[in-house]
C-alpha cells in the first residue's frame, strides 16, 4: 500500500477547503444597502428599522446622527425614516458607511460585534469580540 503524496493531499485538502468556504459564505460584515427616494422635498428611508437592526443600534441614535450629517430634520415612521431635505441614494448610503465605520466597527479588530455603553456619563463603543473600548466623540 502507497501513501499519497504531499502533492496530492495538499489539493485534496485546497478542494475541501473550497466547499465549506462556498457553503458558508463570507464572514466578512458588509454595510447593508440603503432603499431610499425622494418625495417631493423629502426623502424616505424605507428600510431603516431592518438597517438599525443589522447593525444593532438604536434608531433614534442613527436618526440623529443623519440629521446632524445632512443639516435636516428627521423623523421615524414606523419602518422608515423620513428625512425633511432631498438626499440621493448614494449619498445617504455614504453616509451610513461612514456612520458604521465610526459607530460600529471595532477599531482594534475590524469585526462589527460592538455595542455602546455608557459609563460615568462618557460613552463608549466596547467589543464584545476582543474587548477594546474606546470613547465615542460627542
Amino acid at each position: 500500500m502507497s501513501l499519497p503524496n504531499y502533492e496530492e493531499m495538499l489539493n485534496e485538502a485546497y478542494e475541501k477547503l473550497d466547499e465549506l468556504s462556498i457553503k458558508r459564505g463570507s464572514d466578512r460584515f458588509e454595510v447593508p444597502e440603503v432603499d431610499a427616494l425622494i418625495e417631493g422635498s423629502r426623502t424616505v428611508f424605507r428600510n431603516f428599522a431592518s438597517f438599525c437592526e443589522k447593525i444593532r443600534r438604536d434608531p433614534d441614535f442613527v436618526a440623529k446622527f443623519i440629521s446632524k450629517e445632512f443639516g435636516a430634520p428627521t423623523k421615524i415612521e414606523g419602518d422608515r425614516l423620513i428625512i425633511q431635505r432631498r438626499v440621493r441614494k448614494e449619498q445617504l448610503q455614504n453616509k451610513m458607511k461612514l456612520f458604521v465605520d465610526y459607530f460600529v466597527i471595532c477599531h482594534e479588530c475590524g469585526k462589527p460585534d460592538t455595542k455602546i455603553v455608557s459609563l460615568e456619563g462618557v460613552q463608549y463603543i466596547v467589543c464584545e469580540a476582543c474587548g477594546a473600548r474606546r470613547p465615542l466623540k460627542k
